[in-house]
């Protein structure tokens, strides 16, 4: 199956209404939850699969044809063109109320991305892209900075291991 720009675009609008349309209920419980431990060790709330299976159940209604990868529920359907999805990127910020948490979905057709959406739930912002057509913040087009000098950047990382703190600075 090979999705043309509307079949997209369509499908991506799903997408993004299901993220939204979950927003008020992940914000009241930001920074709330117990998580639970997975095989694997990372962390999962009941609200990474309420994300997930919300988003799955829309998506067959309206796109039967398009399968699902979840992190938490694994495949189904069709395995040539599906969304990719991780519900909440971030569990861990999540859990701990510090806002750097995501929804995070990936349309793939023939191995190909061709779009993606990134729902920033905590800041109300929308980022989107389609192969070949540039990325965007809330509608409006975004891109790499090209004019930040050498040594001009610093790199954090927030892990349940190490503290917030300074990695590296390029340079």
């Amino acid at each position: 199956m090979t999705l043309d720009r509307v079949g997209i675009i369509a499908t991506r609008q799903c997408v993004i209404d299901t993220f939204k349309g979950l927003r008020d209920d992940l914000l009241k419980v930001f920074g709330t939850l117990e998580p639970s431990l997975k095989e694997d060790r990372s962390v999962v709330t009941e609200w990474d699969v309420k994300v997930e299976d919300t988003l799955r159940k829309a998506l067959e209604k309206e796109f039967p044809d398009i399968g699902f990868v979840g992190e938490e529920t694994g495949k189904h359907g069709n395995e040539k063109t599906y969304w990719l999805v991780d519900p909440i990127d971030g569990t861990n910020s999540f859990v701990r109320g510090i806002p750097t948490c995501t929804n995070m979905a990936a349309l793939i057709d023939d191995g190909q991305v061709v779009a993606s959406v990134i729902y920033d739930f905590i800041q109300d912002k929308l980022y989107t892209a389609i192969k070949g057509e540039g990325a965007f913040c809330n509608d409006e087009k975004i891109s790499v900075n090209t004019t930040r000098e050498p040594g001009s950047f610093i790199a954090y990382a927030l892990s349940s291991i190490t503290k917030f703190g300074l990695l590296q600075e390029a340079g």
